[in-house]
């Protein structure tokens, strides 16, 4: 119940991981925190456009580390150096200028206007958890970076379809 209304409906579907912990410390305990570290830089103008061609996320790996994307128009987001305990991200901006310097080189030195952390929860057994808990009450949790891979097939997919019709 909301404080000003009530919500009624016949399927709930919660989404979620480790943050589910107080709802559901059974289903927090088949996780491990995992801590990415986000950085943004300063606004870069042409630089990014020459050596950034891609305006969708991009991974190089396939585990939580080193996603990249323009954002703003001009600024290059970059998370990675994950762990499984939080520390300060300013810890790692050393760190993650390196990475950008090593993927693009052509950028030269970057500023970094923006640090920051976020934890979510990868399962135990690396596979998403999707079912339902109990009449009406489904789970869909533990995705990973796989929820964003999935998203990227099915939207290759759908713009292949199209092109063929």
């Amino acid at each position: 119940m909301t404080p000003g209304a009530r919500l009624r409906a016949n399927h709930v579907v919660l989404c979620g991981n480790i943050g589910l912990k107080s709802l559901m410390p059974r289903l927090a305990a088949t996780m491990v925190p995992l801590t990415t570290y986000v950085i943004t830089t300063a606004p870069l103008g042409n630089r990014l456009a020459e050596a950034v061609r891609y305006r969708g996320g991009v991974s190089d790996s396939d585990a939580a580390d080193n996603h990249y994307r323009i954002v703003g128009g001009d600024r290059l987001m970059l998370s990675g150096r994950a762990t499984t305990w939080a520390r300060n991200p300013r810890r790692y901006l050393r760190a993650l200028k390196a990475d950008i310097k090593h993927t693009y080189p052509q950028l030269g030195d970057v500023e970094i206007d923006y640090a920051w952390a976020g934890t979510l929860g990868i399962t135990v057994h690396r596979m998403p958890q999707i079912g339902e808990l109990g009449p009406g009450v489904w789970l869909a949790s533990g995705f990973g970076g796989m929820y964003g891979e999935i998203s990227a097939d099915a939207r290759l997919a759908r713009e292949t379809m199209a092109a063929i019709e």
